[in-house]
């Protein structure tokens, strides 16, 4: 004897039902893992400035079609080593000036930032002073309320494009 394929199925479980739901609260800081974003990226520059200093090759990035050397933020001219700090891949204003946190747009911020550094001339130099930017935004956090506010920013910015692109989706 054959069964009706019509027999009736238990319901099926639903997805939020299943989902384990928490009270837990973000970070205070929505931005903390600006800071922590920023140290590892201090840390693979420190990586490459070591790598340089043991007269290796720096890594490349990128895929089969598209590879590239890593995104430097120090350069030699002249003797000595500067370096431009970046968050993401905007260039971050190091020089503690608090102005910089009521500016509202990155373009107002892009005018007014002065993010290039005099290490000194050698990759040593070059070394302390990435491990002093560490410092700064990790342990003592001179650099969080820059960091967070460039993060706040860069943040909005991408906020309008995505409800820019969802308007003109709509309207198509």
């Amino acid at each position: 004897m054959v069964m009706a394929r019509n027999t009736i199925r238990p319901a099926a479980k639903s997805i939020l039902a299943s989902l384990r739901i928490s009270n837990e609260k973000p970070p205070a800081n929505p931005n903390a893992d600006a800071l922590q974003k920023f140290a590892e990226t201090v840390e693979r520059q420190l990586e490459y400035v070591h790598l340089e200093m043991e007269g290796k090759e720096l890594p490349v990035m990128g895929g089969e079609q598209r590879q590239a050397r890593p995104r430097l933020w120090y350069w030699k001219k002249g003797g000595q080593f500067y370096i431009t700090v970046q968050y993401g891949n905007m260039k971050l204003d190091v020089t503690g000036n608090r102005k910089l946190l009521a500016l509202k747009s990155l373009e107002q911020y892009k005018e007014q930032a002065h993010p290039t550094i005099h290490a000194g001339e050698s990759l040593e130099d070059v070394e302390d002073t990435l491990t002093s930017l560490r410092e700064a935004a990790v342990e003592t956090k001179e650099l969080a309320p820059f960091i967070d506010h460039l993060a706040e920013m860069i943040g909005v910015r991408l906020q309008a494009a995505r409800s820019n692109k969802s308007a003109i989706k709509r309207k198509h």
